[in-house]
């Protein structure tokens, strides 16, 4: 199998770090699909890519936080998303001399219940095609930006457009279209930095809209809203979805960092 083409890798000084945009972008599914680059990359997030990892599964040395990247690869033509991912396990292997192993360990999880009250879900309607063969819900990228507020200072997002998130002074609007529970608990897990286990017994797919504030940083503890005007993410999803988040324990597998290297093999 053909690899990823490195052109570059550049470690980021720690002087430079203050104000870098975190980002990656392009390869296999991407508008970019023979690009593939990131800004100001931790370890950690490129290790999380190549395994299909949340962070809360992986553990190792701070530096696979601390220490960031800038990458810049080509990938073949044809690759597909899976060839990609084993493309960036070969990489981290051979620049940055990655080794891990797994094991289970038991560790905090939440289990996602529906309230005594009942779900307040909208179940997703199946749309035909238009007549151009468009997605009926399709709408200009353009419109994704006209996005307007309502009397609580959340924005709204407009009809149509996709899994979103859009963020306005501390307010924060996200939306979900056409999901599963399955996929739901995966960002879950992904924004409370705990495995979520759906035990909801929804089986439907649902448009699901959030209103919530930024959260403190939660140190292991429970999260607080930076203010208090509104919910934090936790219980914006109890509170208007009427979903319940109950603290649990669980076996869950991790992948431990043996030995990386924080400075990559010459370009």
């Amino acid at each position: 199998m053909a690899s990823v083409k490195v052109t570059s890798i550049q470690e980021l000084a720690a002087s430079v770090r203050q104000g870098v945009r975190f980002g990656m972008n392009g390869g296999p599914g991407t508008s970019e699909p023979g690009r593939f680059t990131g800004n100001g990359v931790p370890l950690v997030s490129l290790i999380q890519r190549a395994y299909g990892l949340k962070r809360y599964q992986v553990r190792g040395p701070t530096s696979i936080d601390s220490q960031l990247y800038n990458i810049a690869a080509k990938v073949p033509e044809g690759t597909t998303k899976e060839q990609f991912a084993l493309m960036i396990q070969r990489l981290l292997e051979e620049r940055f001399k990655l080794s891990m192993h797994r094991e289970s360990k038991e560790q905090p999880v939440y289990e996602l219940t529906v309230a005594k009250s009942g779900p307040r879900l909208t179940e997703s309607v199946e749309t035909l095609p238009t007549a151009d063969g468009a997605p009926p819900d399709a709408k200009p990228a353009a419109a994704a930006a006209k996005i307007t507020f309502d009397a609580e200072g959340y924005p709204i997002i407009p009809p149509g457009v996709k899994t979103h998130m859009a963020v306005r002074g501390g307010r924060i609007t996200q939306v979900w279209t056409k999901t599963t529970m399955g996929e739901f608990v995966h960002d879950l897990s992904g924004h409370l930095e705990r495995p979520v286990i759906d035990a909801t017994g929804l089986e439907g797919r649902y448009d699901i809209t959030l209103h919530y504030v930024e959260e403190l940083s939660r140190n292991g503890g429970p999260a607080l809203a930076a203010t208090d005007a509104g919910p934090t993410f936790a219980g914006a999803v109890q509170s208007q979805l009427g979903l319940k988040l109950e603290s649990k324990k669980a076996m869950i597998e991790i992948f431990v960092v043996d030995h990386v290297e924080s400075v990559p093999i010459a370009n």
